[in-house]
């Protein structure tokens, strides 16, 4: 009896544990049901959490470009103010011009005024000088002086070229008639010391008026290189500066820059006192801007069609506003023509600068009116940064870029950069120039 009521217990105890498990179990799986739940909603938050991050983070490097925008309409609108200013300098500048223009055509006035004392002197037939003058082709030898014949060898502008042999044709005629008949006319008109010193100051102010023209001419000569193609057609004798080669009708000014090697400069930029602004279009930089004994782009087509007339080498010279000086040289310079963009292949790098240039290998010329580079829409790299030059997304150098009289604190990546030399440094002095490859010292 005692067992059966034992048995009995241990039955129903076993059963109560065995609901209680059940109960506890169907808990755990409400309760894990919840967790899942609440798994899922939490993962779909910080997926939403996530998208809202990537949203704010573009339109964060929206705003960024947005500033970089503003920075540069701001430098442009100084630009403008600054080109204002060069306008009403050029205004007084071309009024003091015109004067001097207006001297220089009053030479053959003072000249015929001269004829006209002569004349009335009875010196000689005023017809028929201007009938001599008239046939004059080229420029005489002055009697009895040393002076050696002037020759126009170079194809002057044709106004200017015209206007000096008129000039120096008259005054040697002109002084011919006064030195043949100097002693003739005073033993026959009896003429006084007096004006016998007259016609001696006549002749020394003739002599001055073609002695400028005599300068003038020698220095068209020197730059003029009618037979010459180029600067590497010049020797090491000449000095570094602008010349002139071939026809006039055709773009032929160049800066040579004359040392071991000859090289024609195609870029140059520096602290000069009147900045040229580099920030331009796509027009201007096909066809060159500024001055090319200070800052200046020679021009997307010339820059094309000499290079593919001769095979290339590159030199590219920098300088910070400490004096520091590095260099590059990259054996293979190509620019393509306009139809694909400007696109530039560049050859094996060489020297103490780190290569900023060989990243560019490859791309398209822009401008902030053409965009050919990799950048987003948004944002292209030559309305970003200024300039016109081979962007690709954006840049490792930008020699083109806007120019500052300092080299930090003048916003990010903004100037004259190699980024591998100095970084986010805008620098002071640039240069680019090129040689054929097979010149030599």
């Amino acid at each position: 009896m005692y067992f059966t009521i034992l048995v009995s217990y241990f039955f129903i105890t076993s059963c109560a544990q065995d609901e209680t498990l059940k109960n506890t179990i169907k808990t755990l799986s409400d309760n894990l049901g919840k967790i899942e739940k609440q798994t899922l909603s939490t993962a779909i938050s910080l997926a939403k959490i996530d998208t809202k991050i990537n949203n704010l983070q573009e339109r964060a490097h929206i705003w960024d470009t947005f500033q970089l925008h503003v920075s540069a309409w701001n430098e442009q609108l100084a630009i403008l103010d600054r080109k204002i200013d060069i306008l009403n300098k050029g205004q007084e500048k071309l009024m003091a011009f015109e004067s001097k223009l207006s001297a220089l055509s009053n030479i053959e006035y003072k000249i015929e005024e001269t004829l006209s004392v002569l004349k009335g002197k009875n010196r000689f037939d005023l017809g028929e000088l201007e009938k001599m003058l008239s046939q004059q082709k080229v420029l005489i030898k002055i009697k009895g002086e040393k002076k050696p014949k002037l020759i126009i060898k170079w194809k002057t502008p044709r106004l200017v070229e015209e206007f000096l042999r008129d000039i120096s044709s008259k005054v040697d005629i002109i002084f011919d008639k006064i030195s043949d008949d100097e002693d003739y006319y005073s033993a026959k008109s009896g003429k006084t010391r007096r004006e016998v010193s007259e016609n001696q100051n006549i002749q020394e102010k003739l002599l001055e008026i073609e002695n400028i023209s005599l300068t003038i001419l020698r220095h068209v000569e020197t730059h003029c290189n009618p037979e010459k193609s180029g600067c590497d057609d010049l020797n090491n004798n000449h000095p570094s500066g602008v010349y002139i080669f071939g026809n006039l009708g055709k773009i032929t000014k160049r800066f040579c820059e004359i040392r071991e090697n000859v090289w024609t400069v195609i870029q140059r930029r520096d602290n000069f006192s009147s900045l040229q602004n580099f920030n331009l279009s796509w027009s201007d930089y096909k066809y060159g801007f500024g001055d090319p004994t200070r800052d200046f782009w020679l021009g997307n087509d010339f820059i094309s069609k000499l290079s593919n007339e001769k095979s290339l080498i590159l030199r590219i010279e920098l300088e910070d506003f400490d004096g520091g000086q590095v260099w590059a040289e990259y054996s293979r310079f190509l620019v393509l023509p306009e139809e694909k963009n400007y696109q530039v292949v560049i050859g094996k790098y060489r020297g103490n600068a780190s290569d900023s240039f060989s990243s560019h290998n490859g791309s398209f010329f822009s401008t902030f009116d053409r965009k050919n580079d990799q950048a987003p829409d948004c944002c292209p790299c030559a309305v970003s940064y200024g300039g016109g030059w081979w962007f690709n997304s954006c840049f490792e150098s930008n020699l083109n870029g806007l120019y500052h009289r300092k080299g930090v604190e003048n916003g990010y990546f903004s100037g004259i950069i190699w980024e591998k030399w100095l970084g986010d440094y805008s620098l002071k002095r640039s240069l680019m120039m090129v040689k054929p490859v097979t010149s030599l010292p």
